[in-house]
């Protein structure tokens, strides 16, 4: 596989910002096989990769929530002057 162009695009003269995030996703068992043998595991452009589906997926969309609520300014709620981010209604708190 040649390689992500993503990364590229923080090196423009614009100096776009990016973030790369990586997720585990594979069966434990194969984990644990790579561990004691050494065998890499399938990486993600692979036909071989075959992620846990319902695990990985919560996970990731978990992950990825909290990261864009705790990176993301925090605005004050025109009408009561309170912050009215996911995280003080709780919402994020359910994920």
């Amino acid at each position: 596989m040649g390689g992500e162009d993503y990364a590229e695009y923080g090196r423009t003269e614009a100096k776009t910002p990016i973030f790369m995030f990586a997720l585990g996703a594979v069966r434990p068992e194969a984990f644990k096989e790579s561990e004691q043998t050494g065998k890499p595991l399938p990486m993600l452009h692979s036909p071989l990769w075959a992620p846990l589906p319902e695990p990985s997926i919560k996970t990731g969309v978990t992950a990825m929530t909290a990261a864009v609520l705790e990176l993301m300014p925090k605005k004050e709620n025109a009408q009561s002057g309170a912050t009215g981010g996911l995280w003080e209604t709780g919402v994020a708190r359910a994920l």
